[in-house]
């Protein structure tokens, strides 16, 4: 009698072992599935027309879809650099939330992602006239902010950076608007001209005990193929190079295409014209070793034998 009870009981505990595990399994899937929906913010990036981005100054900055791809309305018409753009798409949408750390409006203010307190405030506009709002605040740690979808109170812990979401025009602006797509065939500088001849480069009238220095060259080449810009001159900038020669001027041919390259030094600046833009372009400091006072004999290889003759002899 006592070895059937203590035989039920067994039964009875077994069975109840497995309906716990079951139904615990059961509701960590039910809760894997749900946190894998969990998204912080849903975007359509197809049907995305706007981007508004305001930061805690209350600067604000319009990202515009065209026809001719994605613009800045109010910073000179230029083209957006497309791949910050798809950066900051593909962080956003791959954002899942886990349990938010609050939800109460004093919260909201005290992270900074609140209606009339934040570090950012983003406004996504879409062709349907729909519109889905993120507000992004302080930061807890390394590369972690909170963060807070408009239509809702949760607030979020994710892995983001600020700087993917600026409100500064000079971060937006695609910085290859004066690329050359095309390889250089020609260069003319102060006082010389070098050619690329069968994917090598002589100067004119370049004699037989001459040869070019290519690391000095090639650092030219780059810097007029490439030019790095940092933001457009503003018009105070601009004014002040009314009636003033440039200190560098290039003419590079490609092609069929002649372009120039004006370079002028203002203050702590250098700033760029070149003939295939019409606005004026603040160039960085470094770029301009490669640039600045180049002319035919700093093209030239230097013959250290020689030079450690001339240094000897010298009285």
């Amino acid at each position: 009698m006592l070895v059937n009870k203590i035989s039920t009981l067994i039964v009875l505990l077994l069975i109840q072992c497995g309906l716990i595990v079951w139904l615990y399994s059961g509701n960590l899937s039910s809760n894997n599935e749900q946190k894998s929906d969990q998204v912080l913010i849903k975007l359509d990036t197809n049907k995305i027309d706007s981007i508004t981005i305001k930061d805690e100054k209350n600067k604000t900055l319009t990202l515009k879809k065209t026809d001719n791809g994605w613009m800045l309305p109010d910073y000179h018409q230029l083209a957006v650099d497309q791949g910050l753009l798809e950066q900051l798409f593909e962080k956003l949408i791959a954002i899942q939330t886990d349990w938010p750390v609050a939800s109460s409006p004093g919260a909201a203010e005290r992270f900074q992602v609140s209606q009339d307190k934040f570090k950012r405030h983003i406004t996504f506009n879409t062709t349907d006239e729909s519109t889905s709002e993120l507000y992004l605040g302080d930061s807890p740690g390394l590369r972690k902010i909170y963060a807070r979808n408009a239509k809702d109170s949760n607030i979020y812990v994710v892995e983001l950076g600020l700087y993917l979401a600026s409100s500064e025009a000079e971060r937006w602006f695609d910085k290859r608007l004066l690329k050359v797509r095309k390889g250089i065939d020609t260069i003319q500088g102060v006082d010389f001209i070098v050619t690329s001849q069968a994917d090598n480069w002589r100067l004119k009238d370049q004699q037989e005990n001459e040869s070019i220095d290519q690391t000095r060259l090639d650092k030219l080449i780059n810097a007029l193929e490439y030019p790095q810009v940092n933001a457009v001159a503003d018009a105070d900038k601009v004014n002040q190079l009314k009636d003033k020669k440039a200190d560098t001027h290039y003419t590079i041919q490609v092609g069929a295409d002649e372009i120039s390259y004006d370079y002028y030094r203002l203050n702590d600046d250098v700033i760029l014209k070149s003939s295939l833009s019409e606005l004026y372009f603040i160039v960085p400091i470094y770029v301009t070793e490669n640039l600045l006072g180049i002319n035919r004999d700093g093209l030239l290889k230097k013959d250290k034998k020689n030079s450690v003759t001339e240094n000897k002899q010298a009285p």
